[in-house]
């Protein structure tokens, strides 16, 4: 391998994901591109996920295990603290990679000095790996800020970014910890101050695995709506510059909204109204769409349902 070979930091929490880690980690150990480091970090789990973890003989796996679960997010910045690489990617302990993945990547890198970030097609497969579709997103950068706040043309765990660009924003921030949607979050910021792209190849596979965090809908409102309040968000950074944690008052707007707004489609219409109703009296001014929601679940209450 030349000398000037960059090192890829492939950072992997796994929490009871024993069915599927030996598939993820060996996707990463067996790239045609070798110089990678996989840091790896069992997230507390119940089921044989760490034994199998702890198997693995080749020096590139670091291992940084957990002695009770923090979760993804936390698990991800902690891993992300550890990287030594000039590139850091990521890989979900449940789903796997091509294995030319990052030489594809290193190749646009090479191509474009100016890229920052690459993300790609992606296969969607079922819990036994057959394949359902290809998830195709924009590939153009201005196609891909002009989406945004809106929309988001990525898979948080198929990207690849510069470590500077990680040493400059930090990883995720820890309002999105046990709610998800940490990872768009965190593009957008990416997306709005460096460039950004999609290879039209799929190079990851993601899995539907129902004991995933992410498909994991039935518990707070706040883990339901976490993609809103990612975009709304970025949204308040793109119009101000700064972000909307830093601003109590407009969060604490925000979250009786979104919030309010998931209780009602729970069909929990009074105390989803009285969500919405607090978040109309703090500001009367903001998300006019607030108005809306009485107008169709009041009725709802009238009518005894």
């Amino acid at each position: 391998m030349p000398e000037n070979s960059p090192l890829i930091s492939v950072i992997m929490p796994a929490y009871n994901c024993e069915n599927y880690i030996r598939e993820a980690i060996e996707s990463v150990l067996h790239q045609t591109y070798p110089n990678i480091e996989l840091l790896v970090a069992d997230d507390g789990s119940t089921d044989a996920t760490k034994k199998i973890i702890d198997t693995y003989t080749d020096p590139r796996i670091k291992r940084f295990h957990n002695t009770h679960n923090l979760g993804y997010l936390k698990t991800s910045n902690l891993l992300v603290a550890q990287c030594s690489g000039d590139y850091i990617s990521f890989q979900d302990a449940d789903d796997s990679s091509a294995l030319n993945r990052f030489e594809v990547f290193l190749k646009e890198f090479n191509r474009d000095p100016e890229l920052a970030c690459i993300g790609s097609f992606a296969n969607r497969m079922d819990e036994n790996g057959k394949l359902m579709e290809v998830i195709q997103l924009k590939c153009d950068y201005k196609e891909i800020k002009n989406d945004l706040p809106k929309v988001f043309n990525c898979i948080g765990s198929a990207l690849i970014v510069k470590k500077n660009v990680i040493d400059a924003l930090g990883l995720y921030d820890a309002y999105f910890d046990r709610c998800g949607s940490e990872d768009l979050y965190w593009y957008g910021l990416v997306a709005y101050k460096y460039k950004t792209i999609n290879v039209p190849e799929a190079l990851y596979n993601y899995r539907l695995n129902s004991q995933s965090v992410s498909s994991d809908k039935n518990k707070s409102p706040k883990k339901q709506m976490s993609k809103e309040f990612a975009s709304y968000f970025l949204s308040y950074f793109y119009e101000t510059g700064k972000h909307l944690l830093e601003n109590k008052y407009r969060l604490r707007v925000l979250e009786n909204y979104l919030i309010g707004k998931c209780l009602c489609w729970n069909q929990q219409y009074r105390l989803g109204l009285k969500k919405i109703f607090t978040s109309i009296l703090l500001n009367p001014f903001v998300y006019a769409s607030r108005y809306q929601l009485l107008r169709v679940y009041l009725p709802k209450i009238a009518s005894g349902a």
